[in-house]
């Protein structure tokens, strides 16, 4: 067990060395990138985006997650796995690249065809090393997993900055999402020497599909619900206003992802292994919930209340008015994280098909909302986004309850005092920041005071989400 432990500690260290390494040199090529060019541009490569996010789901078609979590994988499960995702990347990339004039008159932006097709070959790009990606993230191989992450961000970001410097535009945004692909293709296939041919057998792919084809549906209504929202606002409203909401909905993702999925990305390998144990599965998505959430809420929080400050001081006051946009869908995103843990617990022991039952709701009901609510502010959509998320945690944390026995009430329970200390600390910081003039002066001081006094309320009233969290440190 103690062997067991320490894997696990190395891994979810290395795995947090990926995930801050890679978030801190995108979060630091947005901001350069944001004073670079302007809010239609971001909006034009969101729109591309879109039909390029549908593809990449499709194209894995769960099958990689099978891979993830069987326990014992042959030849000819690999085998069957690449061909099937080559075939559908194939598939799909003359798909995109026949209907790219017709989405670019129907959107009306110039160029966007041309911008597409190129974007387009980031689709037969991920079909090459999704095998690799699965074995090293199975094995937590998480050192290997974080070189390639920085490597790859560091050779995008900066070729995308010269462009952006050099007047490209649209351009540049383009080249960073497919020089991205294009290095974590080539590192993933250096580093991970899975040997595998071109092949397909039926019953290996009816077995695997059996696991995959709920995870592959689940994340294509999670991201056409999210991509038809920017698609039905940039055409609805304006190319800015998509990437007024775009680059807001970039810098909540920020303290949302970068904790948990540092976790998760641990915690589906590693509670595979052990989802023949109920208790041990519940024990530990209890430590990572609370975990997890203490450090997500206070973020999300004092986001919520120095939206502005933090959005001139990081992208410049040409992006003030998308501080409005980043307050709501902070308020959202403090349930994403909680969404994201109980998605991949229920994943870990196979329940793939109640979380694709849950999405299939949420898909529905946010559509039919977005389309009523298209006709007010768009402000009044964003906040209709916010409130599906919260109906989403509803039904997953209650799935999750029946399942393992951790319960929508005892989830509660153990959250409560985390957002309580955070929204204190917010408001009182906030208040103090108000005496402050100067935009930088007050985000310091506000995130100052506000982290005195969050983990001040903590340890003076001696809570277990503290104790949890010092303990998962030891």
């Amino acid at each position: 067990m103690p062997l067991v432990k320490n894997r696990v500690l190395k891994a979810t260290v290395w795995s947090f060395f990926q995930r801050a390494g890679s978030l801190i040199i995108g979060f630091v090529t947005n901001m350069v990138l944001a004073r670079l060019l302007e809010p239609e541009d971001f909006g034009c490569v969101a729109i591309i985006l879109v039909f390029v996010s549908f593809a990449d789901i499709l194209v894995d078609s769960g099958l990689t997650s099978a891979l993830i979590q069987k326990k014992d994988v042959s030849k000819q499960d690999i085998s069957t796995v690449f061909s099937t995702n080559l075939f559908i990347s194939i598939i799909l990339f003359a798909t995109i690249f026949i209907a790219a004039p017709a989405i670019g008159r129907f959107v009306g932006v110039p160029n966007l065809a041309v911008y597409l097709r190129v974007e387009s070959i980031a689709v037969l790009i991920r079909a090459f090393y999704c095998i690799q990606a699965a074995f090293l993230n199975k094995n937590l191989k998480f050192s290997s997993l974080a070189k390639i992450g920085i490597t790859s961000a560091t050779i995008s970001a900066s070729i995308s900055i010269a462009m952006a410097a050099l007047g490209c535009g649209v351009w540049s945004l383009v080249a960073k999402n497919l020089i991205l692909q294009l290095s974590i293709c080539l590192l993933y296939r250096h580093t991970s020497k899975v040997s595998y041919k071109l092949g397909f057998y039926k019953k290996n792919f009816k077995e695997l599909f059996g696991f995959g084809w709920s995870v592959a549906l689940t994340s294509f209504c999670d991201t056409f619900y999210s991509n038809i929202v920017s698609f039905l606002i940039g055409k609805r409203y304006s190319v800015k206003d998509l990437g007024y909401y775009n680059q807001a909905n970039s810098l909540k993702q920020i303290p949302v992802y970068s904790i948990s999925m540092v976790i998760s990305q641990v915690l589906f390998p590693f509670m595979s292994k052990m989802q023949d144990d109920s208790t041990r599965v519940l024990n530990n998505t209890r430590r990572v919930l609370v975990a997890t959430t203490f450090f997500t809420f206070p973020l999300l929080v004092y986001l919520f209340f120095f939206a502005k400050p933090v959005i001139i001081l990081l992208y410049s006051p040409k992006w003030v008015a998308s501080a409005v946009y980043f307050q709501i869908l902070c308020i959202g995103g403090l349930v994403n994280a909680i969404i994201h843990i109980n998605r991949n617990v229920l994943k870990s022991i196979g329940e793939t098909k109640t979380i694709f039952f849950t999405q299939i709701i949420i898909t529905i009901m946010g559509l039919i909302g977005v389309a009523y609510f298209l006709r007010y502010d768009i402000k009044i959509l964003v906040i209709w986004i916010v409130c599906t998320s919260y109906i989403n945690w509803l039904l997953i944390s209650i799935m999750t309850g029946r399942k393992i026995g951790y319960s929508l009430w005892m989830q509660c329970n153990d959250l409560f005092l985390n957002i309580l200390f955070s929204i204190i600390a917010g408001y009182v910081s906030y208040r103090i920041g108000l005496l402050i003039a100067n935009e930088f002066v007050t985000a310091l001081i506000g995130a100052l005071l506000f982290a005195v006094i969050y983990f001040l309320l903590h340890f003076i009233f001696k809570t277990k989400q503290f104790k949890t969290v010092l303990s998962s440190n030891k």
